[in-house]
């Protein structure tokens, strides 16, 4: 059963490969993330989801560079 956030984010990673998710630090994850998601699994499962909590992505692109620069060519 997934009662709780933590459960909920892995299980919804699994199944749908949601962006943003922890597991992308670079944008070339995001490929193996979606090839990994299973949807099969959520017509398993949807009987035993309480709730709708899911923990916020503190390492979304960590390893990336982000910044936007002004007026550098």
């Amino acid at each position: 059963m997934i009662q709780n956030s933590v459960q909920a984010t892995q299980f919804y990673s699994q199944v749908f490969g949601c962006i943003p998710d922890d597991a992308i630090l670079k944008p070339i994850d995001i490929g193996g993330l979606q090839n990994k998601a299973n949807i099969k699994l959520f017509d398993q499962y949807r009987g035993t989801i309480k709730g709708h909590a899911v923990e916020f992505p503190l390492s979304f692109m960590k390893d990336e560079n982000l910044q936007i620069t002004f007026g550098k060519l």
